[in-house]
């Protein structure tokens, strides 16, 4: 294929389907569409995807089209009775029906060691419901999942599950390698560049282990790939930090300028107490000032984080209003007025 989108992939899997059908005489059935009950494993029960929006709604597309052409309008969905399948969404048929919660506890799994193991599949039993023991279900029939996401239930040393790869991403790789080698080939050609890109990887296995010769010119490891995760990382959020800093350097300039307003307003309207505009300029100072402190505590609730105070404003001790502590500001760090009465 060489398009992503889900029309392509629900043309994909549409085809499939029929050529099953002409090879066999038989459709291909879908658990949630063909099975009679939950407990019931007839047809397909999992499948496995990248994580694309292409694939899993072409997928739901495709499913959907056999909910409405080839089932009756009245067969109900067997994990939520109250809807019909032929009024499920594309993303409804590839939902995953267990809470964030149980999501969590399943995550939970993928480790060293963990602290209440028999308690969180309890919790996923219990909690997820069908759905929920299924999964679990599937994971122990299998006689091997449960033993992978968890070192001290596996056989696997620990110093090799530490520095083996978490992910497929290697294999994904080494995939599109040997995929490029076979674009635009007839299937001989295919697989006769598919052997000669075999011979070429070994023979560069061999020279590196012989010779210590790379390659390519950067090494691709492991730690090298989470270096610069990290580092991608730390750029995108200093990127937001910077973003905040300033949004709290404006609003600490802004505080101040209605602070030294209202604090000469109210110094004039001292000087002349029977001077009425003098008196009204100084309430609208205390009000402009008051709203901006208000701001900030709005900015203080955005942006928490902790900071250094600076106590530089001060009020004359007849003000009526409360005074603020400005808080200086880093760049990992965000600003929030402390106010006092």
């Amino acid at each position: 294929m060489n398009s992503q989108s889900a029309v392509a992939h629900k043309f994909l899997f549409n085809q499939i389907r029929r050529i099953v059908f002409e090879d066999t005489g038989k459709d291909i059935q879908y658990h949630h569409l063909h099975s009679p009950n939950l407990s019931s494993h007839q047809g397909i029960c999992h499948w496995g995807i990248d994580q694309d929006r292409g694939q899993a709604k072409g997928l739901g597309m495709h499913l959907q089209q056999i909910a409405q052409e080839e089932l009756p309008h009245s067969t109900l969905d067997l994990h939520e009775p109250w809807k019909r399948l032929v009024d499920l969404t594309d993303y409804e048929h590839v939902h995953r029906l267990v809470s964030e919660a149980v999501k969590t506890d399943m995550r939970s799994l993928m480790c060293i060691e963990h602290p209440d193991w028999e308690g969180t599949l309890q919790r996923i039993r219990q909690e997820g419901k069908a759905a929920g023991n299924q999964w679990l279900d599937d994971k122990i029939n299998s006689g091997f999942a449960l033993e992978a996401m968890c070192q001290a239930k596996s056989k696997i040393p620990l110093d090799i599950w530490c520095t083996s790869s978490p992910s497929t991403n290697l294999s994904e790789a080494l995939h599109a390698d040997v995929n490029r080698e076979g674009i635009q080939c007839l299937l001989v050609g295919a697989i006769c560049r598919g052997h000669h890109y075999d011979l070429m990887h070994l023979k560069a296995q061999q020279v590196h282990s012989t010779m210590g010769i790379l390659s390519c010119n950067n090494p691709t490891n492991y730690m090298l790939r989470e270096s610069r995760s990290l580092q991608r990382l730390s750029c995108s959020q200093s990127g937001i930090l910077d973003k905040v800093d300033a949004a709290i350097e404006k609003q600490n300039q802004q505080l101040r300028n209605r602070h030294e307003q209202y604090r000469r307003a109210h110094r004039a309207s001292l000087e002349s107490p029977n001077d009425c505009n003098l008196q009204q300029k100084a309430q609208k100072a205390q009000a402009a000032f008051e709203t901006q402190k208000e701001k900030s505590h709005q900015l203080e609730q955005k942006c928490a984080g902790s900071a250094i105070q600076d106590a530089t404003l001060t009020l004359p001790e007849s003000a009526t209003f409360s005074t603020a502590k400005l808080l200086k500001t880093n760049a990992a760090e965000a600003l929030a007025p402390e106010l006092f009465l």
